[in-house]
C-alpha cells in the first residue's frame, strides 16, 4: 500500500531538509543552500516538495522564463542561473523551465516524482503558461557510449520499453523530445548530454480554466 503523500509549495523553513535530500541523491551535484533559498525567494510558486510521514522525500523547482531568450540557450546553467533563477526568472515569461527533479531513492515507487509533475502542471495552468520544458538526464547514456545519443534515446529494454529510465518517465508524462544538447551540464553518466523536451499547456489561450483544474490532472497524463 502506498503511503500518504503530502504536495505542497516549498517554504524557507524547509531549506536544510531539501538541501539534505539533494546531496543524499545527487552527492557533489547538490543544489546549494544559496541555490535552493534564492529559487524558493524568487518564485515561491514554482518549487513543491513531497512530504512522507513528515520527512521531504522530493522537490521538483522551476523557472517562468523568456521564451525568446531561452531560443538562445546552450546548457542547464544559462537556463537556471546558474542553478538560482535570479537573473532568468522573468514574471511576465510564459514558458516553464523545470531546473530540478529530485526524488528520495526510498521512495521512488511511491510515484513522487510523475505526482510532482502534475503539480507544477496544475501551476502552469492556473498561471497561464504557454508550455514546459526540461532538460532531462540520460543517467545511462555512459553504460553505451558507442551509441549515438539518438540511437541510444530508441533504445529499448527486455520488457520492451525505453532503456533509459529518466527518459521513460518523461515520455510516459507526455513530454515531446525537442533535440538533445551536447555538454548541456557536467554529468558524466549522461557523458554531458541533455535532453530537451516540452509540455504543452492543452489549456493554453482558453478563458475559463476553473472547470479544468476541479479535474484530476493525471488525466492530462498516462500514469
Amino acid at each position: 500500500m502506498n503511503k500518504r503523500v503530502i504536495y505542497r509549495n516549498a517554504r524557507p523553513s524547509d531549506i536544510d531538509a531539501i538541501s539534505g535530500l539533494e546531496i543524499r541523491v545527487w552527492g557533489e551535484n547538490a543544489a546549494t543552500k544559496e541555490n535552493i533559498t534564492n529559487r524558493i525567494m524568487t518564485f515561491p510558486l514554482g518549487n513543491v516538495v513531497a512530504i512522507i510521514g513528515g520527512k521531504i522525500t522530493g522537490f521538483v523547482s522551476t523557472v517562468i522564463i523568456n521564451e525568446q531568450k531561452a531560443e538562445n540557450y546552450k546548457s542547464w546553467y544559462q537556463y537556471t542561473d546558474n542553478g538560482n533563477i535570479v537573473n532568468s526568472f522573468d514574471p511576465d515569461g510564459k514558458l516553464l523551465f523545470g531546473a530540478s527533479l529530485t526524488v528520495d531513492t526510498d521512495t521512488r515507487n511511491e510515484g513522487v516524482g510523475s505526482r510532482l509533475l502534475i503539480e507544477i502542471a496544475r501551476m502552469s495552468i492556473s498561471n497561464r503558461l504557454k508550455a514546459g520544458i526540461l532538460g532531462g538526464r540520460l543517467p545511462l547514456y555512459h553504460t553505451k557510449p558507442e551509441l549515438s545519443v539518438e540511437q541510444y534515446a530508441e533504445l529499448k529494454d527486455a520488457r520492451g520499453r525505453i532503456f533509459d529510465p529518466e527518459l521513460r518517465l518523461y515520455k510516459r508524462m507526455g513530454l515531446k523530445v525537442v533535440k538533445f544538447q551536447k555538454d548541456y551540464f557536467n554529468d558524466p553518466d549522461s557523458l554531458d548530454y541533455g535532453v530537451i523536451l516540452r509540455w504543452e499547456n492543452p489549456f493554453y489561450g482558453i478563458s475559463n480554466i476553473l472547470p479544468f483544474l476541479a479535474k484530476p490532472l493525471s488525466m492530462l497524463f498516462r500514469i
